[in-house]
């Protein structure tokens, strides 16, 4: 691609009509957003690329060091021995120390955005925030946060690496697979700062009326971490196979590769349309005009509440689909995906908690009768789909304890249509009919 004869020959469309994009023009391809407008805010959103690049980076490191000192039984960062990795760390010990350090990770960041801002455009700033929420948010509030990612990582376990619930992943079995989560999350963190010099760099070449191949650089960048997660492989758990590492990356929805070209049109967004129009007579002449900002979000509901019903009988099952269920329509014709699902404690019958575990495209919920996390006292565990919306509820053991009558378990929901900005939120009431166990048939 250096020389003039390749990029001619391998050059593609990015507008209809066979035209390279040019300053304001959408990117195209898989890549949303626009190519900036002026040489100052190319600077700006390439700034804000690398940025969110570094964090990324620093939080992984950060993830890597909590499951370090979690599983050798130290307190997150302060090297204090609290007897072995059989033993669980306090969840405010794990929780106040990693918060500490993805603050410190959020503050350099935000230093970034700072010195960037007088050359900044207000929809790239406003876009760098909510994409920076978004990645920042704990564990419970979205799949597509850090946090919720770290559990697809530090998968391989049975004790909750952050009893709180914030941080989603369970403290590793082994040595071994402690080494493999943390050269996964590295090899993860490769990528996403891979795939956000892609996108600088075909902004750079687009504002400058040049060819650059983006879909290319990307697929390079992929090749690279699938080549990889190929070595590391052998000394993974399971829960790390090929397959898995793949959707890490690759997946349409949930993968590294395809958060990053969705979010791109927050660090790279599209300018207002502008209309004039003039009217004039042989004596009179008139000028108006008006702007049209264009909308990237046209996602609503039908319905914003569902309900689904279910016996107390152990493994009895209630399925559908929030998407479907909930007649979300996009007006554009966007996919939609499901963003989050949470346990809504507030609403539900008193005294419920919840896990919540997102791995390979699906979000799982248990949840249990007090705060005690085991099988006796599981309720339930709602199982979701992340891209095709299709849902399970299937009842654990402490549902034929629950009181005669209904209870209600009750889940928040977050649909997009593949842009973080752009959502639309509604509610699954899980309505458990209790009976009197004690009454013979």
């Amino acid at each position: 691609m250096k020389s003039v004869l390749a990029a001619a020959m391998v050059a593609v469309c990015l507008l209809a009509g066979g035209a390279l994009a040019a300053p304001g023009d959408p990117f195209g391809g898989d890549d949303t957003g626009c190519v900036p407008d002026t040489a100052d805010h190319l600077r700006c959103s390439k700034t804000v690329a690398k940025a969110f690049g570094k964090l990324f980076r620093s939080v992984a490191t950060c993830h890597g060091r909590q499951a370090g000192d979690a599983f050798h039984g130290n307190f997150f960062g302060d090297g204090d021995a609290v007897g072995g990795a059989a033993e669980t760390v306090p969840a405010t010990a794990v929780s106040v120390s990693l918060k500490a350090c993805e603050t410190a990770a959020k503050g350099k960041f935000d230093e970034v955005i700072t010195h960037v801002t007088p050359i900044c455009s207000p929809a790239v700033l406003a876009g760098a925030s909510a994409f920076e929420s978004v990645l920042l948010a704990p564990a419970t509030a979205t799949p597509m946060s850090l946090d919720a990612q770290n559990g697809n990582v530090y998968c391989d376990g049975t004790v909750a690496i952050d009893g709180t619930g914030e941080d989603a992943g369970k403290i590793p079995l082994s040595a071994d697979g402690l080494k493999c989560a943390e050269k996964v999350a590295k090899n993860l963190s490769k990528l996403a700062g891979a795939v956000l010099k892609c996108h600088y760099k075909a902004a750079n070449a687009a504002f400058r009326k040049k060819h650059f191949d983006d879909e290319a650089c990307e697929m390079a960048a992929l090749g690279k971490y699938d080549a990889t997660a190929t070595r590391l492989v052998p000394s993974c758990p399971a829960c790390l196979n090929a397959a898995a590492q793949a959707a890490l990356a690759h997946s349409p929805t949930t993968g590294v590769e395809a958060q990053f070209d969705g979010a791109n049109s927050l660090v790279y967004p599209c300018p207002s349309t502008t209309t004039t129009t003039t009217s004039s007579t042989t004596t009179t002449s008139t000028s108006a005009m008006t702007t049209t900002t264009i909308s990237t979000c046209s996602l609503t509901l039908t319905n914003t509440v569902l309900t689904a019903s279910v016996d107390d009988e152990l493994a009895s099952t209630a399925a559908g689909n929030l998407i479907a269920d909930s007649g979300a329509v996009d007006s554009d014709g966007d996919t939609l995906q499901v963003g989050s699902v949470t346990f809504d404690a507030a609403t539900s019958s008193a005294g419920n908690t919840a896990v919540i575990t997102v791995q390979s495209g699906h979000e799982i919920i248990d949840v249990y009768a007090g705060t005690v996390p085991d099988a006796a006292h599981l309720l339930g565990a709602l199982d979701v789909n992340l891209s095709t919306g299709a849902y399970v509820y299937t009842n654990g053991a402490g549902a034929e304890g629950l009181p005669v009558g209904n209870s209600t378990i009750e889940f928040a929901f977050m649909l997009n249509d593949g842009n973080p900005a752009c959502t639309a939120n509604g509610s699954l009431d899980v309505v458990v009919t209790g009976d009197d166990d004690s009454v013979s048939p």
